[in-house]
């Protein structure tokens, strides 16, 4: 909570800081190094003349005991200043993000801002960001948007509201600032538009509907498509408070250019591109009156593509609030679907000594891309309790129970050495010993339990103090029946060792002193 609150100081267009980032582990030659945050400090204002500033400066440091890696500091600045101009939705800005490391160094300086006119129908959103993580190169992203809004007053189109937008990003092919930011990739250019009728009806039955259709196409920069959709949605809320929303998604050829999770922000990485076939996908939600003591939302949803590959799933949100100070939800998601050409995100091992012995040698020098005859079963189970016990006293609990299991038979599909933008080609059988082995690399078994706990309390209009825990427990290359069996299970009395066993516990106490003049 200490790097989420006034949060909004320091957001824009794109996300150049993500909170998450700071205490974040080190993920160096394949071994994630867990770390400590020591301290931080935060400060944020206003000014008079329309000026908004913060800075939040951090210290942490890899928690290890050997020698692999020797300076375990780790620095993060975040700073950021803004100035209104023209009028009150009318703004520049600029922030910066410096992170450094033993090994890395990342210093981003971002450029943003608002124009909004005529009445502020007419918007113009903009931002510039330049990443230097070697002094001898610049990388440039850039997200610009002009969107304009109006009330319709003749025809049958009488009192809706009409939005239409456009909006263009394009990102150079090394451009990171995933150090303390957060971009789902780069090496990337995209154009989205669309437009949207709203009205609010209050009529006999209907309080208010809305209706939108947008296109959406991306390339990389070398002008492969990786993502072709056109979508439609219908969203229509009647006087009972009852909703119903419709969702429609085209999604024609394109390809697949970034195979393992790891790629982003790597100079050599991966750019070898599958072929992803067209597909449609629905989704039906139906919500009843959040302000009854029972409430719900259930949503459904199916697939399916050219090469016969569908399925779909449910999820369904009971939310029970007997009292006003009291409020629970549980969620039950469930996914289940075909995939012929699932990708298993293979992550060799490399020829590093493991920290946990520094007499073993992990090594794998091969890197194969395998692809499965998958049917994939997804469940998450997960409960929230909020309470306010007093007006200065409240606690929230989370809890969040997790499984995927990727069944697939006795062998793998893979890419031969002439591949050229289509689908794997060759099949390779594998042994039993090898597919429980893979069971891990590839996590086509994993199950993971987290738990929060927050505890507040508002000691006075000033100061907040918060108690607050966190546990995980995540296993990958085995399969649970139930929960209990899971949180029974110890990988020390596992004589197969066919599991590998994360788990972590976090203990926070945190204190706001908010300074009014």
């Amino acid at each position: 909570p200490f790097f989420n609150n006034n949060q909004i100081v320091f957001d824009t267009p794109i996300e150049i800081f993500y909170s998450k980032r700071i205490g974040d582990n080190i993920y160096l030659n394949n071994y994630n190094y867990e770390t400590n945050i020591n301290h931080a400090i935060k400060f944020s204002g206003t000014s008079p003349g329309g000026f908004l500033y913060a800075v939040l400066m951090a210290e942490s440091s890899i928690d290890i005991n050997d020698n692999i890696i020797t300076d375990k500091q780790i620095n993060a600045v975040v700073s950021r200043l803004r100035k209104n101009i023209l009028n009150e939705t009318s703004y520049i800005g600029i922030m910066n993000t410096f992170y450094k490391d033993f090994r890395d160094e990342s210093n981003i300086l971002s450029f943003d801002g608002m124009f909004g006119l005529l009445d502020n129908k007419f918007k113009i959103d903009g931002q510039v960001v330049l990443s230097e993580l070697e002094s001898s190169k610049l990388e440039k992203g850039y997200s610009y948007e002009v969107s304009y809004t109006d009330k319709i007053s003749r025809g049958f189109l009488d009192d809706n509201i009409i939005d239409i937008w456009i909006n263009h990003e394009k990102y150079s092919r090394l451009l990171d600032i995933n150090y303390l930011g957060y971009l789902k990739r780069n090496d990337f250019k995209k154009i989205h538009y669309g437009i949207a009728l709203s009205k609010q009806v209050n009529g006999n039955h209907i309080k208010n509907y809305s209706f939108n259709i947008q296109n959406l196409i991306s390339k990389n920069i070398k002008g492969v498509i990786i993502d072709k959709d056109i979508s439609l949605n219908v969203l229509t809320s009647y006087i009972n408070n009852i909703s119903f929303d419709f969702s429609y998604i085209k999604s024609f050829d394109h390809y697949n250019d970034w195979l393992k999770l790891s790629d982003y922000d790597r100079s050599e990485r991966d750019l070898i591109v599958v072929k992803n076939p067209e597909s449609d996908n629905i989704n039906l939600t139906f919500s009843s009156n959040p302000f009854n003591q029972w409430s719900f939302i259930y949503s459904v949803e199916y697939f399916s593509n050219k090469i016969n590959d569908y399925g779909g799933g449910y999820s369904i949100n009971l939310i029970y609030s007997p009292l006003d100070w009291l409020m629970i939800d549980v969620s039950y998601d469930l996914d289940l679907y075909r995939e012929k050409y699932h990708f298993l995100k293979i992550e060799p091992y490399t020829n590093i000594p493991d920290p946990s012995n520094n007499n073993t040698i992990r090594f794998n020098p091969i890197e194969d891309y395998y692809f499965s005859d998958s049917k994939i079963f997804e469940r998450e189970i997960a409960i929230l309790v909020s309470s306010y016990i007093s007006n200065r006293f409240s606690i929230k609990a989370y809890t969040r129970y997790f499984t995927f299991i990727n069944n697939y038979p006795d062998y793998y599909y893979y890419l031969d050495e002439n591949h050229n933008y289509d689908y794997p080609n060759q099949i390779q059988e594998i042994s039993l010993e090898q597919k429980e082995t893979d069971a891990i690399l590839y996590n086509s078994k994993f199950v993971s339990l987290e738990m929060n706990l927050i505890f507040k309390w508002e000691l006075n209009r000033k100061i907040n103090f918060y108690i607050i825990y966190s546990g995980f427990k995540g296993i990958y290359g085995k399969k649970f029946d139930s929960l209990i069996d899971f949180v029974d299970y110890n990988i020390d009395a596992d004589s197969d060792m066919k599991a590998e066993h994360y788990y972590d516990q976090s203990f926070y106490i945190k204190l706001d002193w908010m300074f009014i003049k």
